[in-house]
Formats: C-alpha cells, sequence, structure tokens
C-alpha cells in the first residue's frame, strides 16, 4: 500500500491585497523581484472589479507572481484556496470593506497582519486623532450640504473599520511617530524601517553640481485615477488647473531669473501637458530635486526628497484645491514652518532661494520619513530580513 504523499508546506508566504491593478510601478514599489530572489511566493490579489469580470493586459509579464481578480464569482473560491494548511502573512493596501472582511478571513484563519505603509503624512495623524467634536462636525458638514453618498460611504466605513479591521501582529515603521504608535503593545513586533522614498537617497546623495533651476511636482491634482477609483467628488478642470500653474511658474521664472522644471506624475506620462514653456521629466523626480535649487509642490510625497536635499519648498494651493486637500497641504506646509501661497491671492509672499529651517527638517525627517536607527538599507530587505526572523 503505498503511503500519501505529505504536502510540502512553506513558510515563506504572502499576499498584497489592492484596488490597484499590478503594473509594472507596483511591481517594483512592492519589491516583488527582492521576495522573488529570496525564495518567496507571492499573491497578488486584485479588488478593483468585484462585480464584474476584469483581464489585466498586463499579465503574462509578471512571472513569479500568482495575479489574481478578486470578484463576486469567485469570492468563496479564494477563500477556500488559502484555507490549503500554509500560513501567509498578508499586506492590505485596499482599505475597501470588501478587502477588509477578506483580511478579517485571513486573521480568523491565523494568518499574519503585516502593515507595511508607503509613506506616512502629517494629514495620516491628524485624521487618526480627530476628536469626537471635529468627527461629529464632519457628519454634519456632510447632511447639511447634501453630500449624502459620502455620508453613507463614511459611516460604513466606520462600520467596517469596527467590524473587520484587526491590529497587526509585525509593523514595519517608516518612522519616530509610527513606531511610537505601536512600541506600547508588546503583543506587536516592531520593525524600525523608513518609507520607501528614502531608498533613492541611501545611494545619492545632495548633488553639489546644481542646475540651479525652479521645479514644480506634478501630482496629477485634476487628473488623478484615484479620483475615479476612489469615487471622489472631484470636478476641477484640467486645463483650467495648468493655466494657473503655467502662469504661477512663469510669474517664479521671472522672479527668480531661474529655469523651470516640471517632474510629470508618471501616471500623466500618456498624456501631452498643457504647457509648452518648461522641460518635462518622467522617473526622474529625486535627481531632479536634488539638483534644483527651489522646489514648488501641493502636498506630493516626493517633497520628501525635498526636505532629505535641504531644498527651500514652496508649497502651493488655491481656493478650489482647498476644497478638497486644504488639511493635507496646509498640515504639510506647518510641520516645516511654513504657509501656502494661494494661486488666487494679489499679494504673493515668496521665500528666498536659502530660505529652510533645517531643525524643521530634521524634525520632519525623524517624525514622517525615517526612524531613529533604521538600517541603511531598501526598504523592502528590511521588512523581509523581518518577516524571516518573525518566521524563526
Amino acid at each position: 500500500m503505498c503511503a500519501m504523499k505529505k504536502k510540502i508546506v512553506n513558510k515563506k508566504n504572502i499576499i498584497f491585497i489592492s484596488i490597484q491593478d499590478l503594473d509594472e510601478r507596483n511591481y517594483k514599489r512592492f519589491g516583488f523581484n527582492i521576495f522573488l530572489k529570496k525564495g518567496w511566493n507571492i499573491n497578488y490579489l486584485y479588488f478593483r472589479y468585484f462585480f464584474r469580470k476584469y483581464k489585466n493586459p498586463n499579465y503574462p509579464t509578471f512571472r513569479g507572481v500568482n495575479y489574481k481578480v478578486i470578484n463576486l464569482w469567485n469570492f468563496l473560491q479564494n477563500i477556500k484556496e488559502f484555507s490549503d494548511g500554509q500560513k501567509y502573512f498578508y499586506v492590505d493596501y485596499g482599505g475597501s470593506i470588501l478587502t477588509k472582511v477578506f483580511c478579517y478571513i485571513l486573521y480568523v484563519m491565523k494568518n499574519t497582519k503585516v502593515r507595511a505603509t508607503t509613506n506616512l503624512l502629517p494629514i495620516d495623524e491628524i485624521d487618526n486623532y480627530l476628536s469626537f467634536k471635529n468627527k461629529r462636525n464632519l457628519f454634519i458638514s456632510l447632511i447639511l450640504k447634501g453630500h449624502f453618498k459620502e455620508l453613507i460611504s463614511l459611516i460604513l466605513n466606520k462600520i467596517s473599520n469596527y467590524l473587520f479591521v484587526n491590529k497587526p501582529n509585525v509593523v514595519i515603521a517608516t518612522c519616530e511617530k509610527e513606531k511610537k504608535r505601536f512600541k506600547a503593545d508588546k503583543s506587536i513586533h516592531v520593525i524600525e524601517g523608513h518609507c520607501m522614498d528614502y531608498d533613492i537617497t541611501i545611494r545619492k546623495k545632495n548633488n553639489d553640481k546644481l542646475d540651479k533651476g525652479i521645479v514644480f511636482i506634478d501630482q496629477a491634482i485634476a487628473n488623478h485615477p484615484d479620483i475615479k477609483l476612489l469615487n471622489l467628488n472631484h470636478k476641477y478642470s484640467y486645463d483650467l488647473y495648468w493655466r494657473e500653474i503655467s502662469h504661477f511658474l512663469e510669474f517664479l521664472k521671472k522672479h527668480y531669473n531661474l529655469p523651470i522644471s516640471i517632474c510629470a506624475h508618471p501616471r500623466n506620462k500618456n498624456l501631452k501637458l498643457p504647457t509648452k514653456d518648461f522641460k518635462i521629466y518622467y522617473k526622474k523626480t529625486p535627481e531632479i530635486i536634488a539638483k534644483s535649487r527651489l522646489v514648488v509642490a501641493h502636498d506630493s510625497t516626493a517633497v520628501n526628497y525635498a526636505i532629505l536635499y535641504n531644498k527651500p519648498i514652496i508649497f502651493l494651493t488655491s481656493d478650489y484645491i482647498n476644497k478638497y486637500r486644504f488639511k493635507h497641504i496646509h498640515s504639510a506646509a506647518k510641520e516645516l514652518g511654513l504657509k501656502p501661497i494661494n494661486l488666487n491671492k494679489k499679494k504673493l509672499k515668496l521665500i528666498s532661494l536659502d530660505q529652510f529651517n533645517k531643525d524643521k527638517y530634521n524634525e520632519y525627517t525623524f517624525n514622517y520619513i525615517k526612524t531613529f536607527n533604521s538600517p541603511e538599507k531598501k526598504y523592502w530587505d528590511i521588512a523581509i530580513n523581518a518577516l524571516e526572523k518573525y518566521l524563526n
């Protein structure tokens, strides 16, 4: 009689859960090449199209990744697949009700939840500690403005957080604020790390050969894919936005007598930005910022590079942008001792080219970019080493 073949259990399994599709950007951002080199099994679950079937046109290019589109028809089937006796680490980059439910089921099945944030911003801290009064005022404001869709979404999100969100087992702390938030709980394994942006600055230090230019960081304010993805109430005119930005950049060019460059958002690569007067760069944001004299931005995480390279920053807003991103822009500026410039104001108070607060920059670095003792290694090298030690 033949003995039954014993199933091999691989402990190095990880699940990435997301409402963003798997593309080249996310493949690199989540360090899949590093995971694969170290013998990990990667599962990428895409939750964007739950009620209709969808096929990723780029799927064949992502070898070594178990890519799945989770929808209504295969939800239970995939739950069963991950109940195969293997144990998994899982990271939720989705944040939707459905991804929370899926993660809760993984948690119940004794899998290991990992918190691996890409960046922590001042606005995240504000939202985490909103007072009861502020939350109540937000509900009242949505009712008075008739934004019932947003109100229902907010209520469902709060209920799902209460019912389905569990504390993480492992936290890759990107900064001191995140470390302190979880360090007090002895049941959570906290690893000192840094945000993903810091990876690039480990080997590329500040460039003394400046081109003495001004760089504007485009973050696709008027056409970001998240506007549609998250059903945001956002109706900003793409042409109007760029007309105002171009006008302001021309003003800066004359005031400082310096050339202007634009670091375009990666999602804008297939679009022709409606400005002909400035040089546009793609996928070179850290390098361009390192060589610049002044950085102009809204609240992009690329501001981290300006801080790490000690560049003066102008935070830019407008009456319309303030409707959607007031807290984001103003909270970031406040942390650095700055005040945003409103494009729609007649009097614009500009800064000098050597004006930045070194103490504020250092404070921001440890509060939001890195922990005190983070190794000078790439983010996912730190994370994978920590997870493999956790297994042992």
